[in-house]
Formats: structure tokens, C-alpha cells, sequence
């Protein structure tokens, strides 16, 4: 081409580059303002960067003549934009005068060129340097690539530099397409340096936060306005950054840099601001706090769901939306009128919001997931994940996915849990920010489903080394559900029921955050004591429980088992059939109660597992052994199909005593899947024999140990028993005889060292 321009930034190799041309055709590189002359043949100009030039003369536009010259891009030269016009132009930017890795191969050998590409990036100006970093080569890196830059160009390379993001803008066109990482801190600094310099001016701060948030970088945007004390400004662009879901957009760590930039006074006075102080209170744990701020806000009455969601309540849309989001956390139970009060929401919202609407159909979710409305919650789950997708926010389809995990997990489908934490895992990878405590709500979700197939060590790990960090973040109450049953369940399995106790009582503490989680701990303590053969204390606590389930209630009530709808009920009341099942499986009617709470269509899988083991461990009391059989070998051929062995597990103390019978064993010995999921449970060390003989003790003699170590008295234990002070008396000879102890004292450290108790 009659014309090539060198386009390029400072240490690209353009005056190298002429001087190496001109050694070759035999002439001199010209460095004057003044253009050169056609005559000479062909012309190297030299642009000088900090003076203006005269024009290209025609006959370099034309083609009569040639010239090959060099220039910053930010040096303008007359006729340059005309000869490419004419076709008389041949143009190289940074990225054609970059090396390429081949290139420096011809030179440099294979090994070498590669180490030196990775060191280089392909730079030219890095290629000869000793020391490719330093203060000095900030300094140069600003003065020479930043500072000629415009603002657009500096903005996309301040995004290109900056740390800890997937997703890239692309380095302006007047750069090389990558940079080295040797020079990335001092690039970043001389970016930085830049940036702070040109924001000295407001008009200027204005034009490079316009520019942030044109690359969809809002955060740095609202940055710089409030550098430049314009929080109006800063507010403006958080409300077009959907301000609702500025902290799943753009993650936790921006949106707390956002919210302390703007002064304290502006709070109270936007609606926007004060939403973002509450959910961030929500995202840190902190419930009450959230509900503080909207009380001292709005008054008394914006605490209270039914005159939120009541028709003509006078609450603005932005204000019930949030909160209904804030119910979740609140674990509010939703009743059917202020639940067709909250469905009118979706009337209000534009077919096109698609964040609105998705975070609806997520919150309703999980209200439904709660009661145990796993269709209902399984198809909100669905509408909400459409919304998110065309909203395209990865961070929340994850949260669907990962509800969805949590809801198959809770009923006992482990299979499909884990089919959905497969994708929570792919959908989190792909959000542009990193996320630390949603890669730990993921941790301890595929912990628990390793769990669930007889692996013990990954919720070890995690109970040990993640959970003070996920504890101090944000939960919701499956969530915890989730957390409270696996973390318990493990510790009382394979440490002791002093060590799940104490796992419990740490969560007391975020209990006082969110008070209604206080039945969810208490009941999951209930199993903990039942699990360690403590069913007096267990008994003693669930008593005390200000629930209307109480033992009285399940005696006196069979029917009625089948229509319990509320969860902490409903619990409640699996527990004390649990617990009669243990204290006299042979009890009138019991048999008949398991039953109809087997049939309650909230019960979970999981919840159901143990129903029916209960059920074939009274059976096997009663002697219809053919009932027994039957009824275990459906529910471990259940338990197979789901992937569930924590059930099994948890009802440790039923299944020991159901599979040291002969017949039965051998009968479930016949069934593949049976086999199997017992094999996971003996691999895992959660069954080993009969409860009763493998110490050489009958049930009743270790029942009466068992209360011993508890510090019953005989009277207590014969009163509870149904026996007599002096058949208890004669039990507990038989006791110390046969393990070798003078008394009870000893007796109680035998057993401790047996375990039979923990």
C-alpha cells in the first residue's frame, strides 16, 4: 500500500521498527513535524507525539508516492482517513506488532519462546526488559499506555486489568489482545492512577462513571460518582441497576461497597436505600436487624405480614416485594388468606419483570417446600427458574437449583437431589463475581448428599473446617433444616451426643437472630438424645415443648395423625410414636397410630423410612414376623431407589434389633437392593448387630442400663417399664453379673465403654 501507519502504543517496537526498514532499503527514519517529501522515494516518518504535524501531501493519498510511518493512536495526521478512503491504506495496530509465540520460536527455540510468551504476552517492550515490573514501570505504563488513552479506551482497559472477574471486557483496540502477568499489578496501579487523576474534575468523574456503566460496570460507576461526592447521581444508576437485585448481579462484596458510599441522611429519605440496608442485614443473618430498620421506617406495621399484604394497604410494590422475600427468612407460616392476598402481587407486576416475578415464584416456593407441598413447590421452582434465565442472572437460577436440591434432599430423594446440585454446581461456575458462601451452601449441599450414600468424611470436613463461616451467613430456614438434621446426625453417629448436642447450641446462638427457628433445634435435640439412648432425658424434653402434640394427645388420637398439617406438629408427633415404640412396641393401638401417620400425605420420604421401621420393629415384638419381614423389606428397597441411607441410619437403634433375627435377615437377604443399601450401612459403621445381645444383655436388661445411666431410680425405671421395684432389682443383678461389675457405678462406666450409652 502506498501508505502503512504504525498505530500502536508506546513500547510496541514502531521506531524499531523503521529503523530496521531503513537499514534494509538503505535510506533514514525522518522525525520532524513538517511532512516529508514525496520525492524522496520512500519516506519512514517518525511522528513526534507531542506536536502537531502537517498533513499527509496528496501524493502519499494518491499512491504516487510512498511512506510508511509511525504514530501514537492518540497523534492525529491529516490524509490518513482520506488515503483509506482512496485505498491507499494499510493500517497495524499493538495487536499486529505484538509477537507471537511462533514468532519468537524462529528466534528463540521452542522451550525458551515459551517461557518468555508467558512472561511477555508478546509485548515488544517487555521482550528485552531485565526488570518487566516495578514503580518505574507504573510510571511508564501511565504516562505512555494510560494517560493518552480517552476515557472510553481507559474505562475498557481499567475492566480489562481488573482482578477477580470471569467475565472480560475486551482490551481496547489499541492494545494487544491480553496483557502479561508480570506487568497486571503495575498496569492495574498505572490504570488506577490514571483514573484517580482525570476524577479530580467532576465534569470528567461524570463522563468516566457514563463510561463504567455503558460496559455495564455499575458498581465502579456509583464508585466514581461517589468519589465525586454525586450520590444523586450514584442513586440513579443503582435504581437502573435494578437496585432489588443489585447483590445478585453484581455480588455481596460491590453491593456493600455501594451502600457505605452513600451518606447516612440519604437513607431515610429513598425507598431504594433503605430496601438495600435491610436486605444486606438479611444476607449477613441478621433478621432482626432487618426488621428493626423497616419498623423505625415505616412503623410497627410494616412487620406485620397481613397488614403488608392487605387490599389497599398503602405499602408501595417495591416495599411488599421485598418483603415478602424477608418472610422467608422470617419463617412465617403462611395461611391460605394471606396467601391469595401475597398471589395478587403478580398482578401489579409487568409481564417483562422478569426479577420480580422470578423472586415471587422463589419466595412462594419456599413457603410451599416447608409444609411439605413438594408438587406445589416443584412447579413455582419452575416458573421462577424461566424468569431468572430470561433475566439472566446466573447467581439466582443457582438458588433454584440448589432449592430444589435442598427440597429432594429434605424428603429423602437423594438421586434426584443430587441430579439438581449437579447443576447448581455448573450454574454457579458460570456467575461473573466470586461468591464464597454460596460455594459453601454448595459444599455442605453435596457434603450431605455424599452423606446420604454412606460417605462419611466430606460432612466431617466440613463441620469442622466451614461452619462457623456458613453459620455466620445468610440462611434460610430449609436451609438450616438441612444443616441442623445432617450436622446432628453425623456428630451423634460417629463422635458422640455430647459433641451433636454441642453442635446444636451453637445454633441457639443464630437463634437469637431468628427466634422462630427455636422448635426446629428443640425437636432436632429430641432425636439427638434418642439416638444416644437417653430416651428419658428425650422424653423429658419434648415434653416440655409448648406444642399441643404431646404424649397425652398421641395416645388419646389415631385418626387424627393423618391430618396434621403443620410442620413442628407433625414432627412432634413422629417423635413421641417414636419414642413409644421404643418404650412398648407391643403397646394396644400402636401399630394402628404408625399407620395413619404413615398415611399423611406432608410426610416426607425420609419421614415415611422411619414410620415403617418403627412399624416392623413392633411387629417383630408382637411375633408377626411375616408383617415384620414384609414391611422392612419395602422400606429398605424404598430407601434404595431414593439413594437414601441417613434414614437407615437414624433409626440405628430399631434396625440392630430387627436384623439380628434370623428369619428376617435371611429373608432380606433375597433382595439385591436390600443387600446393597445394608452393605452402605455396614461399610459406614452405622450397623454392626443386635442392640440387645451383642453385650450379652436382653432388651430389658439394657433398657434398665440405660435409664440407670441416665439416673433414674428403680422406682422411675420400674414405674416406667411397667414392672415391679424388685424385677428391676433382679434385671440389674443380671446386669452386674454379666459384665463383671459390683454396682451400679461401675455398671454405668461399662456401659459408657461399650456403648450403650454416650
Amino acid at each position: 500500500m502506498p501508505v502503512v501507519v504504525l498505530n500502536a502504543v508506546a513500547g510496541m517496537g514502531k521506531s524499531v521498527t523503521l529503523a530496521q526498514v531503513a537499514a534494509i532499503v538503505g535510506t533514514r527514519v525522518y522525525s520532524g513535524t513538517a511532512a516529508p517529501d514525496p520525492e524522496a522515494g520512500l519516506c519512514l516518518w517518525d511522528v513526534p507525539n507531542d506536536e502537531p504535524c502537517q498533513a499527509l501531501p496528496e501524493a502519499f493519498v494518491t499512491g504516487k508516492s510512498r511512506i510508511v510511518l509511525a504514530k501514537r493512536p492518540d497523534v492525529t495526521v491529516q490524509g490518513i482517513d482520506r488515503a483509506g478512503v482512496y485505498g491507499s491504506l494499510m493500517e497495524l495496530n499493538s495487536r499486529d506488532l505484538a509477537f507471537t509465540q511462533q514468532e519468537l520460536e524462529l528466534v528463540l527455540g521452542s522451550t525458551l519462546s515459551a517461557t518468555r510468551f508467558a512472561e511477555t504476552g508478546g509485548w515488544p517492550l517487555l521482550i528485552g526488559t531485565t526488570q518487566p515490573s516495578g514503580k518505574q514501570m507504573a510510571r511508564f505504563l501511565q504516562s505512555e499506555i494510560a494517560a493518552p488513552l480517552d476515557h472510553a479506551d481507559l474505562v475498557r482497559l481499567a475492566i480489562a486489568v481488573a482482578p477477580g472477574r470471569n467475565t472480560r471486557v475486551a482490551m481496547p483496540n489499541v492494545l494487544p489482545d491480553t496483557f502479561p502477568e508480570t506487568i497486571a499489578v503495575d498496569l492495574l496501579s498505572a490504570v488506577q492512577a490514571e483514573i484517580a487523576k482525570r476524577c479530580k474534575s467532576v465534569a470528567t468523574a461524570v463522563v468516566i462513571a457514563q463510561a463504567y456503566e455503558s460496559e455495564g460496570w455499575l458498581p465502579e460507576a456509583i464508585a466514581v460518582y461517589h468519589g465525586a461526592a454525586q450520590h444523586d447521581l450514584a442513586l440513579q444508576t443503582l435504581d437502573r441497576g435494578q437496585a432489588d437485585f443489585f447483590i445478585h448481579i453484581f455480588g455481596a462484596d460491590a453491593f456493600d461497597r455501594v451502600l457505605a458510599g452513600f451518606p447516612e441522611e440519604f437513607f431515610r429519605a429513598h425507598e431504594t436505600l433503605m430496601i438495600c440496608k435491610a436486605m444486606q442485614a438479611l444476607k449477613h443473618g441478621y433478621v432482626p436487624l432487618a426488621q428493626r430498620l423497616i419498623a423505625d421506617w415505616l412503623g410497627p406495621a410494616s412487620n406485620d405480614p397481613v397488614a403488608i399484604f392487605a387490599p389497599n394497604s398503602g405499602f408501595s410494590l417495591k416495599f411488599r416485594a421485598f418483603r415478602l422475600i424477608m418472610m422467608i427468612y422470617e419463617d412465617v407460616q403462611m395461611t391460605d388468606v394471606l396467601l391469595k392476598h401475597v398471589f395478587s402481587l403478580l398482578e401489579e407486576f409487568p409481564l417483562d419483570a422478569h426479577l420480580a416475578r422470578g423472586s415471587f415464584y422463589n419466595a412462594v416456593l419456599e413457603f410451599f417446600a416447608r409444609n411439605r407441598r413438594f408438587a406445589e413447590a416443584e412447579d413455582l421452582a419452575r416458573r421462577a427458574r424461566h424468569h431468572y434465565q430470561l433475566a439472566q442472572v446466573p447467581l439466582l437460577v443457582f438458588y433454584i437449583s440448589l432449592h430444589k436440591s435442598i427440597v429432594r434432599l429434605i424428603s429423602g430423594d437423594a438421586i434426584a437431589a443430587f441430579e439438581h446440585a449437579q447443576m447448581a454446581r455448573a450454574e454457579l461456575a458460570s456467575v461473573p463475581f466470586d461468591s464464597p458462601p454460596d460455594k459453601r451452601l454448595l459444599t455442605l449441599l453435596l457434603a450431605c448428599i455424599d452423606y446420604e450414600g454412606g460417605k462419611v468424611e466430606p460432612l466431617a470436613r466440613f463441620l469442622n473446617l466451614e461452619f462457623d463461616d456458613f453459620s455466620h451467613g445468610e440462611i434460610w430456614p430449609n436451609l438450616i433444616e438441612l444443616a441442623l438434621h445432617y450436622g446432628s446426625l453425623a456428630l451423634s453417629q460417629h463422635y458422640s451426643t455430647l459433641a451433636a448436642r454441642g453442635f446444636l447450641d451453637r445454633w441457639r446462638v443464630y437463634q437469637l437472630r431468628n427466634p422462630g427457628l427455636a422448635a426446629m433445634m428443640d425437636l432436632r435435640e429430641v432425636i439427638v438424645l434418642q439416638n444416644g439412648n437417653r430416651w428419658q432425658e428425650a422424653a423429658e424434653c419434648l415434653a416440655a415443648l409448648p406444642l399441643r402434640i404431646t404424649r397425652a394427645w398421641i395416645l388419646a388420637n389415631t385418626d387424627e395423625l393423618a391430618r396434621l398439617t403443620d410442620r413442628d406438629e407433625l414432627a412432634a408427633a413422629l417423635l413421641w410414636l417414636r419414642h413409644l415404640a421404643f418404650e412398648g412396641p407391643k403397646r394396644p393401638g400402636l401399630t394402628e397410630k404408625l399407620g395413619a401417620i404413615s398415611g399423611n400425605p406432608l410426610l416426607t420420604a425420609r419421614q415415611r423410612i422411619g414410620v415403617e421401621i418403627w412399624s416392623a420393629y413392633c411387629h417383630r415384638r408382637l411375633r408377626n414376623l411375616t408383617a415384620a419381614r414384609a414391611g422392612l423389606l419395602k422400606t429398605l428397597e424404598t430407601a434404595a431407589s431414593l439413594g437414601a441411607v441417613a434414614p437407615l441410619t437414624e433409626e440405628r437403634p430399631f434396625l440392630a434389633d430387627l436384623l439380628d433375627n434370623t428369619s428376617i435377615a435371611s429373608f432380606l437377604d433375597a433382595s439385591t437392593a436390600a443387600r446393597h443399601v445394608l452393605r452402605k450401612m455396614r461399610d459406614a459403621g452405622t450397623i454392626k448387630g443386635s442392640m440387645d445381645r451383642s453385650n450379652g444383655l436382653t432388651r430389658q436388661e439394657t433398657r434398665i442400663l440405660q435409664a440407670v445411666c441416665e439416673g433414674a431410680s428403680n422406682k422411675f425405671v420400674a414405674h416406667v417399664l411397667g414392672l415391679s421395684e424388685a424385677t428391676v432389682k433382679f434385671h440389674l443383678g443380671n446386669v452386674y453379673a454379666k459384665l463383671g461389675c459390683q454396682g451400679r457405678k461401675q455398671a454405668i462406666q461399662a456401659a459408657a465403654a461399650l456403648g450403650l450409652v454416650t
